[in-house]
């Protein structure tokens, strides 16, 4: 890559191109040696085969599940073409919930004519070239306060104050349901629906989350010949920044939604898969733990 040496350096060692992120997180669950396995009879063979070249995102839209959509524009270079691009990878969750595919509800930043790159910079999505062991590792990251600066005489600016730390921004500005994927199984795919969740971060429980289910069930590679020995090492569940952002929601109009009992929107054990990961109960929000703001 003579013109772009430093792009193409950097991109090698970014999560677009090695789908660490996908590795390491199903590795929870395997022991040494069925990790090895994986490894070789899954990773390399399927989830390392979709890491996207130059030419997936600049010339083409990238094959999925062996699906293509062909070229942009001939054998010419573009750019960006997002729905093209971001959304042939990203189609099935983030960008359905961004445009209000599944739901009906759009983000509000996608009303205002906004793109994926006007969050997610070419530097994200290059890497930095250092590499990352999944996207809670990448730094640079858009965040919301980067554009929705808090103003301290803002009527909301008590209320934020309140809640940082305590609540992603998501936990009470996603305004719908988004895709929950369950029971994935080799050659069997998993079956999507749609459902708002909230609960504690696998990885801060002091935080709530707006939380997606993980379709890998104990036998998702039975068909392979491989277990997994530490399913239970890690929740069914995982942190997600969903795309579905309005500034009114059910949980911005009112307390009562997330300071009561109602468990209106939060992850019960109704929830849970069928014999699902024991890391799961650790996940529910304890609502007695949380009452109602004291006034100061």
């Amino acid at each position: 890559m003579p013109c772009h040496k430093g792009i193409g350096d950097s991109y090698q060692k970014s999560l677009h191109y090695t789908t660490a992120g996908l590795r390491n997180g199903i590795h929870r669950r395997f022991s040494k040696t069925q990790a090895e396995q994986f490894d070789a009879r899954i990773f390399e063979q399927s989830c390392r085969s979709c890491h996207a070249s130059c030419g997936d995102c600049h010339v083409r839209t990238p094959s999925v599940s062996g699906v293509k959509q062909g070229l942009f524009a001939n054998h010419r270079f573009r750019k960006k073409n997002e729905e093209k691009t971001c959304a042939a990878c990203h189609g099935g969750r983030v960008f359905a919930e961004y445009t209000g595919r599944d739901s009906g509800v759009r983000d509000i930043h996608f009303e205002k004519g906004m793109k994926c790159l006007d969050c997610h910079k070419a530097k994200e999505l290059h890497g930095d070239g250092a590499a990352a062991a999944g996207k809670a590792q990448v730094k640079g990251k858009p965040a919301c306060t980067d554009c929705h600066k808090m103003d301290a005489s803002a009527p909301s600016a008590k209320v934020h104050g309140q809640h940082a730390g305590k609540a992603s921004c998501q936990a009470c500005h996603v305004a719908t349901g988004y895709n929950q994927c369950s029971a994935c199984h080799i050659g069997k795919g998993a079956t999507p629906s749609q459902a708002l969740l909230l609960g504690r971060d696998p990885q801060n429980k002091n935080r709530i989350v707006t939380l997606r289910l993980t379709p890998a069930v104990r036998d998702t590679f039975a068909s392979n010949g491989i277990s997994m020995d530490a399913y239970d090492e890690a929740p069914n569940f995982w942190a997600s920044p969903v795309h579905n952002i309005r500034k009114k929601t059910a949980r911005t109009r009112t307390c009562g939604p997330c300071h009561t009992e109602s468990k209106e929107g939060f992850l019960t054990e109704a929830h849970f898969p069928k014999n699902g990961s024991k890391q799961n109960r650790a996940l529910i929000y304890d609502h007695k733990a949380f009452r109602v703001y004291k006034k100061q």
